[in-house]
């Protein structure tokens, strides 16, 4: 039940692969066109075509053999919206088509996107799909296969273990197979669904096979370098991205000392309406029943030495004896990834993978750990509580370990917060990230949007502490006695500010006046001026007085002049040509 695979077996009871109408096929169609979520993008796009092309091209009845399709990618590559996407197309082509993902909440998640409760039949556990398809002695046209890396050797619970691999029963029994699978998200030693295995079988089977590769980066705002980074970092291997990553102004990334800290920002930001949640490995027990008053058990606690300083509960098991769930609980690990109350548990690697939310927060357990002494990372199977991983697969748990940690900091689109028990391995993630900050620091080649407050202030985000009010006003004249004017052209001139602390303490008072939109030759100022670093648009109403003249900016940036850093005010004027 860990996985949540308990109520799989009535999912079989209860429905058998189904022949869906044409006008569930038209709705199926209709939600995956409407949604921006679902739009194919770049290599998405090309691997789609292509699918697409063999399932038209084909049959898919036997005449010419089965065909296997492997499409290899990261996390945040978009596999699953490649595999929704065909879903859709593929049915629409009047042929059978069955989304199979082995790990229930997030096959659950993917039916919910779409409509779980009219096309829900329509995404199955593997080992189900391959049992009614025994039973039926059928075979069946096309099936995608999804996080296929968790395909496991052992049997969902209660069912009988099979004599050859679930992917080989699968493409025996399918004309035409997508695989979707990244070996680095494999997490427990019995996953079987590698890359190799599933080649090495269709070839066995004499299958046509095809390869596509997805490795465009759209989850962490679209920063390959950054899981490039991760693999550096965590000791998977060795990278060019050892001191940091492109973009580096656009995903959030912070290590914090106070796992209560983190968990109350990312309830903040879940009230504000981004999905966040927190996660963790599997260090801590996970109980399968409740408090008297209905409450998850607060299983994963944090101590300082005897002292007791954090704890919540994991995510909720999919269903308990006796004792009736509170109020406000999601009913089940699918449910946690989708309910916003889900901010108020802990998810783990089975209940998240294939998943994203905005903002995520990471607690490293004891289980994984950097040793300064040695300089490598070290994994102790005896402090994870995954009860499938068991205690004789301690050759194997660094690497599992490492995956699974990486896995969970490649979850969150806009931010990532991390928190590590051991002291040790927190100092150690706060170096590497102060060599990537340190090194931005130089570049110019990036150009960020960001607010007033920001470019003023520093920090994007000040953990749980609330900015102060802005006020509206129609405008707002703030003299400037100390000042330095630079040309650019055209008109348009620098004016660099000398008191920057009392120029900010005056513009507070209009940040919530409405903003300036630059013209044409700002935005490809901004574009090729390689000093400038970052920049804000100007509230309308502010005019700056320098006594030879009064101007509006339009923009205000921070750029580099002679190796330091300057804060100036672009703004145009005839007065001084």
């Amino acid at each position: 039940m860990e996985k949540g695979d308990g109520l799989e077996l009535v999912d079989y009871i209860a429905s058998s692969i189904p022949q869906p109408s044409k006008k569930l096929i038209n709705h199926i169609n209709n939600i995956i066109d409407a949604k921006s979520e679902f739009i194919l993008m770049d290599q998405q796009l090309v691997v789609f075509d292509r699918v697409m092309q063999i399932v038209r091209d084909h049959q898919l009845d036997g005449t010419n053999g089965r065909y296997v399709v492997m499409i290899k990618g990261g996390p945040g590559t978009g596999k699953s919206v490649v595999g929704l996407n065909l879903l859709s197309k593929i049915l629409r082509e009047e042929k059978q088509c069955v989304y199979l993902a082995p790990n229930a909440a997030f096959k659950n998640c993917m039916a919910n996107k779409i409509d779980r409760e009219r096309a829900g039949r329509l995404f199955k556990h593997p080992y189900f799909y391959n049992r009614e398809l025994t039973e039926s002695q059928k075979s069946f046209q096309v099936a995608i296969v999804d996080e296929a890396h968790r395909i496991s050797s052992t049997p969902p619970p209660m069912q009988k273990k099979l004599e050859k691999s679930l992917v080989e029963c699968i493409i025996e029994k399918t004309y035409l197979t997508i695989f979707f699978t990244d070996d680095n998200q494999m997490i427990r030693p019995k996953d079987i669904g590698s890359y190799s295995h599933v080649k090495e079988t269709a070839q066995k089977l004499g299958c046509q096979i095809y390869e596509y590769e997805l490795d465009a980066q759209f989850r962490c705002t679209g920063s390959e370098g950054y899981l490039n980074w991760l693999d550096d970092v965590l000791g998977i291997r060795s990278t060019a991205n050892a001191s940091g990553w492109e973009n580096l102004d656009d995903l959030e990334f912070y290590i914090v000392d106070d796992p209560n800290v983190m968990k109350e920002h990312l309830i903040q930001l879940q009230a504000q309406g981004f999905d966040s949640r927190l996660l963790a490995g599997y260090a801590w027990p996970w109980s399968k029943t409740l408090q008297q008053n209905g409450q998850l058990m607060n299983d994963v606690k944090i101590y300082d030495g005897d002292t007791l300083t954090f704890e919540m509960p994991w995510n909720p098991q999919d269903s308990y004896k006796e004792t009736k769930r509170a109020r406000g609980i999601p009913t089940s690990g699918s449910d946690w990834a989708v309910n916003p109350e889900g901010v108020n548990q802990i998810g783990c690697i089975h209940t998240c993978q294939g998943l994203e939310f905005d903002y995520v927060g990471v607690i490293i357990g004891e289980e994984f750990r950097y040793n300064p002494k040695t300089e490598t990372w070290e994994a102790d199977v005896k402090k994870c509580h995954d009860k499938k991983i068991g205690s004789n697969s301690q050759t194997q748990f660094l690497r599992l370990a490492q995956n699974t940690y990486k896995t969970l900091l490649s979850r969150g689109m806009k931010g990532v917060f991390v928190y590590a028990v051991d002291k040790n391995t927190r100092e150690y993630l706060k170096r590497r990230l102060k060599v990537v900050k340190d090194i931005d620091k130089a570049r110019f080649y990036h150009k960020k949007l960001t607010s007033i407050r920001e470019l003023f202030v520093g920090e994007r985000i000040q953990i749980v502490a609330e900015e102060a009010p802005g006020y509206y006003s129609t405008d707002l004249v703030i003299p400037l006695h100390q000042y330095s004017l630079k040309p650019i052209s055209h008109g348009y001139y620098f004016c660099d500010i000398t008191d920057e602390q009392l120029f900010f303490e005056n513009i507070t008072q209009i940040l919530e006046n409405d903003e300036k939109e630059p013209d044409d030759f700002i935005k490809n100022m901004l574009k090729e001026t390689p000093q400038i670093r970052n920049y804000a648009k100007a509230p309308s109403g502010l005019i700056v007085d320098i006594d030879i003249l009064k101007f509006e900016p339009i923009v205000i940036v921070k750029r580099i002049v002679e190796g330091k850093e300057v804060t100036s005010m672009v703004f145009r004027t005839e007065v001084l040509n």
